[in-house]
């Protein structure tokens, strides 16, 4: 309790001994206490009449169907032919899955769907590339930073450095699918904003 204190409280000093500061960005490991501390620090500065906000990272994961396209395509050098038609090929997936609950995204019914759905575009390569999603679904790793839109996490961190608010993103991990709703705002008011998440201080995040 007393670490966090002085932690907090050198936090809060250096805010207001500098009206610039505007994001706090908290990095560590996997069960380090992140989101834990992130919560605390905004209550402790709201408290001292700063007005904080927080959130998670993790709300920057990508969909699952744009998370497995751009794997499959990643790991499989002869379907990049099909890089060009990523957008459309997404879209037809995302209609197949998104309303399956995760672990039923590659059922039997699924797969089926999946097959049909994609092969007016892929044609002969279709089953290839069903079959790489499927391999990229059963090692999907979420805490590699290929899972997560870490330049749309950039361009907001910009956003909200120039007084700017976002539309702070949504991910659901029962349907692994991303809504941004227009009242999920953060950055009201030149409010401090803290973001905690495992890739925070990142070149591709914080170098930007």
């Amino acid at each position: 309790m007393e670490s966090f204190e002085i932690w907090a409280e050198g936090i809060y000093k250096e805010i207001k001994n500098n009206s610039n500061k505007k994001i706090i960005l908290i990095s560590g490991a996997s069960g380090s206490g992140k989101s834990f501390n992130a919560e605390k620090l905004e209550a402790y500065l709201n408290k001292k009449g700063i007005k904080a906000s927080s959130f998670s990272a993790d709300n920057y994961y990508k969909g699952i169907a744009r998370l497995l396209v751009e794997k499959a395509l990643q790991n499989n050098p002869d379907l990049k032919k099909f890089e060009k038609q990523k957008a459309n090929i997404i879209d037809k997936l995302k209609k197949v899955i998104e309303f399956s609950p995760f672990t039923e995204k590659f059922s039997q019914e699924n797969q089926k769907n999946i097959l049909t759905a994609l092969r007016p575009i892929m044609k002969n390569d279709t089953t290839k590339f069903c079959n790489a999603l499927l391999l990229e679904f059963e090692n999907i790793n979420f805490d590699e930073p290929f899972a997560l839109d870490l330049n749309l996490l950039a361009n907001d961190i910009n956003k909200l450095i120039c007084n700017n608010e976002i539309i702070l993103p949504s991910y659901s991990f029962a349907t692994g699918e991303v809504t941004f709703n227009e009242g999920n705002c953060i950055g009201k008011d030149g409010e401090i904003v803290i973001i905690e998440g495992l890739y925070t201080l990142r070149d591709e995040v914080f170098g930007n």
